[in-house]
């Protein structure tokens, strides 16, 4: 709440991502629990290194993460979200037992501006919708909610 007050005062741009790993439960499923933590342990990883001071990288519930990015518009946000999709799709991670390699690893991302008159409940709502539209259309996939760019 504090970012989105502070970006409309000084009438400065700001974006949220929520993001996911796709296909988690199956990795649960197939290499346990502790894998699972450790997986979301390098996705937290992922996501916090390809952001700037200032910015945000919140647990939001499960392997579902919030991002807030201060100072950043749609465009910058959605740079941002593609490097980080493909940061996590390209690392291969060895179970320490066997050394089996988990591959294909990767991570749907919604994004939306911060418009006039949001909340942080609207704009969650739409960074989350462009989240779900991700995972609908094949996952592994950035999807930008358009409201900031028609404004």
């Amino acid at each position: 709440h504090q970012s989105m007050t502070e970006a409309e005062t000084l009438k400065r741009p700001m974006c949220l991502l929520m993001c996911d790993l796709d296909h988690f439960k199956k990795l649960n499923d197939t290499y346990g629990h502790p894998v699972g933590d450790e997986i979301l342990k390098v996705f937290s990883n992922i996501l916090s290194e390809n952001v700037r001071q200032g910015d945000t990288v919140a647990r939001y519930g499960g392997e579902e993460f919030a991002i807030i990015l201060t100072r950043c518009d749609t465009v910058t946000a959605a740079r941002i979200a593609e490097r980080m999709r493909l940061d996590i799709a390209a690392r291969k991670l060895a179970l320490n037992r066997n050394g089996q390699v988990i591959s294909s690893i990767t991570a749907s991302f919604g994004v939306a501006q911060l418009i006039a008159g949001a909340t942080p409940e609207t704009l969650i709502a739409r960074a989350d919708a462009k989240l779900y539209e991700a995972k609908k259309a094949g996952r592994n996939r950035i999807v930008i909610d358009k409201s900031a760019l028609a404004a």
